[in-house]
């Protein structure tokens, strides 16, 4: 069994922030079957039991979910609940299963392929930057598109976090006013595809991911949700799987 860090363990099964998990550990309120621990970065058997000032941690879940769900555009993918927005929470209660936490998150504006799970396993290598898992999107952008901009952006923009580039990038589709671009990346950090279209001057319409870790969106209807196939697990699972042995070797 692979061992967890002891923050990331504790924020998973209190369901706090790591940052919240680590200042609990570091204060001497944590215990790991029976014995307290301050050291954040402590490696542990993820079935062990945790104690949170006295009072016991609930264990990982039993049973594990998978669902896809076709975010629409102006819905809040947080899990608070904010009064006159469509909330990704409502959808969670709808499919009825227990807690599920969304694998990266999708903006207001945008649209498209957001994956559900309760598997904490699944959502940190599918979200941690250093497994790089590829996201595809589809963007609609005002105006034409022209060769240069497309260069540069393969060949990498400077944004606050730092410099960027997109793994792939090619033009789909020309209309009168408009045009279908198709980009694909892995960083996933805030707004990247709408503030990389800003950096070379281009206003986004619409943006839908399509695709991630091969699992694709497909023929799901706007707001619909369906559980991921047997394929589509066994597929996720070997990309995680090849990522990791990548890193492992690297």
């Amino acid at each position: 069994m692979q061992l967890w860090r002891l923050n990331r363990l504790l924020a998973v099964r209190a369901e706090i922030s790591r940052r919240r998990a680590d200042q609990l550990i570091q204060l001497g309120q944590v215990s790991v079957a029976g014995r307290v621990v301050t050291n954040p970065a402590v490696q542990v058997d993820p079935t062990s039991v945790l104690h949170l000032s006295g009072k016991l941690v609930k264990p990982l879940p039993r049973t594990f979910h998978y669902y896809k769900f076709y975010k629409p555009a102006g819905m809040v993918t947080s899990m608070k609940f904010q009064p006159g927005s469509l909330n990704l929470s409502t959808v969670i209660k709808r499919i009825g299963v227990g807690r599920l936490l969304p694998i990266g998150r999708l903006d207001r504006e945008s649209e498209g392929l957001l994956l559900l799970t309760n598997d904490s396993q699944l959502i940190y290598q599918l979200t941690h930057p250093k497994f790089g898992i590829q996201k595809v999107y589809r963007v609609k952008v005002f105006g034409q598109v022209d060769q240069a901009k497309l260069n540069k952006l393969k060949q990498g923009i400077r944004l606050r976090e730092g410099r960027v580039r997109v793994d792939d990038i090619r033009l789909v589709k020309t209309l009168r006013k408009a045009s279908w671009l198709e980009i694909t990346l892995h960083q996933g950090w805030n707004r990247e595809i709408r503030r990389l279209a800003s950096a070379v001057n281009w206003q986004v319409v619409r943006l839908i991911r399509t695709k991630m870790a091969g699992i694709k969106l497909g023929q799901l209807p706007v707001g619909s949700y369906e559980p991921l196939s047997a394929k589509e697990l066994r597929q996720l699972r070997q990309r995680v799987r090849e990522r990791v042995r990548q890193l492992n070797s690297a």
